[in-house]
C-alpha cells in the first residue's frame, strides 16, 4: 500500500495539497496525511470515483465532487463551485483569527492555516489547473502560480489549459485572500 504523490502548494496565504487519485487501499494513509497537514476539504475533479470517502468524512474532512473532462478547462459552473469552496474554507481562517491578536493565521505550514486537498487521476492536469484558478482569484498572476506549481509538480498543466489560464479573468464574485470580505475601502 503506497501513498499517492502529494504536493503541498503554499502561496498567497493559501494552502493546497495536490494529489493523484486515492485508492481503496491507501485511503487510511491519505487520511493520516490530510490530518497532519490540516486538510479541511477534499475535492475530486476526475470522473473516476473508486474509493470510499467515509473514512475521510469521519476524519472531519468535507468531500466534494467537481468532475470535468481530462485535458480540458473546467466549465463555468465547476469554476464557480470550486471558488465557492475555496472562499468558504479560507474565510473560516479569517473568522477564526479575527480579533485573536494574530497576524494572518499562524506560521507557514501550520495546521492553523486550512488546506484544501484536490485530486484528479494523476494530479497533473485538472487538479493543478484548479489550484491555479484559486491563486489567480487571490491576486497572483497565472504565470507565477503555474511556475510555483510546476516547480513542485513538473509536467503539470497542458498547453490547452495554459491557453485557458492566459485568457482567464478573475471572478468578481469570488474574492479570495487579500481581496476578501475583510478588506476596507475608504472613499
Amino acid at each position: 500500500m503506497s501513498l499517492p504523490l502529494t504536493t503541498l502548494i503554499e502561496l498567497g496565504g493559501l494552502r493546497f495539497l495536490i494529489t493523484d487519485k486515492p485508492t481503496k487501499a491507501n485511503v487510511p494513509l491519505c487520511v493520516d496525511v490530510f490530518k497532519k497537514l490540516g486538510v479541511t476539504a477534499l475535492v475530486r475533479v476526475c470522473h473516476e470515483e473508486d474509493y470510499d470517502t467515509t473514512p475521510i468524512q469521519n476524519a472531519g474532512i468535507t468531500c466534494y465532487a467537481l468532475a470535468f473532462d481530462d485535458g480540458s478547462p473546467p466549465p463555468d459552473g465547476i469554476i464557480d463551485s470550486w471558488l465557492d469552496i475555496v472562499q468558504q474554507v479560507f474565510s473560516k481562517k479569517k473568522k477564526k483569527n479575527k480579533g485573536d491578536g494574530s497576524k494572518g493565521g499562524g506560521k507557514k505550514g501550520s495546521k492553523d492555516v486550512p488546506c484544501i486537498a484536490i485530486h484528479c487521476v494523476a494530479g497533473l492536469g485538472r487538479a493543478p489547473l484548479m489550484v491555479t484558478l484559486a491563486l489567480v482569484n487571490a491576486g497572483i498572476t497565472y504565470t507565477k502560480a503555474v511556475e510555483a506549481i510546476r516547480a513542485k509538480r513538473p509536467g503539470c498543466i497542458n498547453n490547452r489549459q495554459l491557453t485557458f489560464l492566459k485568457r482567464y479573468k478573475p471572478s468578481k464574485k469570488h474574492k479570495i485572500g487579500k481581496g476578501g470580505d475583510d478588506d476596507c475601502t475608504i472613499m
